[in-house]
């Protein structure tokens, strides 16, 4: 899910996989560009529902909550979500950031496909990609904006657009 340019191709990759599936896809095809077209939790905010469970993920709510097993009724509060979703933001940007390093030391511009709701969806699965555009991570960023209706699309771009705030361009789907 990572290159554009003229070897373009599609590549799932995991968390500890990705700066490593970048720096490969740069060392053997010539891009223009890396690609981020699924830099998120695959969860759409059930994870909310149900955290996850993993190993890793209980060593930190231990850090986070004091406990290694979390679950729905531990986010009646609004300061746990807070933390839950800073967790999550937090692994995603880290994969972000060394992409972005990679990408700029083979000079090379680096995009993503973004959640078009920021607030919906996007905080839920961790892809803060306003906060990402802002620290200049991002070269140009494309919402998926994937709607039939125009004021509905109109209304999402010009919400886009204000929390970008000119950081970088913005392509809409």
């Amino acid at each position: 899910n990572m290159a554009f340019g003229r070897d373009s191709f599609t590549i799932a990759s995991t968390r500890s996989g990705s700066p490593r599936i970048a720096a490969d896809i740069l060392e053997r095809h010539e891009v223009e560009g890396l690609h981020l077209d699924y830099i998120r939790y695959v969860d759409t905010g059930n994870g909310l529902k149900w955290p996850c469970q993993c190993r890793a993920c209980r060593l930190k709510y231990v850090e986070i909550f004091g406990k290694p097993v979390i679950s729905a009724e531990d986010f009646q509060a609004p300061g746990a979500v807070y933390k839950y979703l800073q967790f999550r933001n937090s692994n995603i940007a880290g994969i972000v950031r060394q992409v972005r390093e990679i990408a700029r030391q083979n000079g090379v511009q680096l995009s993503m496909a973004a959640r078009a709701d920021y607030f919906g969806s996007a905080l839920v699965e961790g892809q803060d990609w306003t906060d990402w555009a802002r620290r200049g991570w991002l070269d140009f960023i494309c919402p998926m904006n994937y709607t039939t209706d125009r004021a509905e699309h109109k209304r999402l771009l010009k919400m886009q657009l204000a929390l970008v705030s000119g950081a970088c361009p913005i392509y809409s789907g």
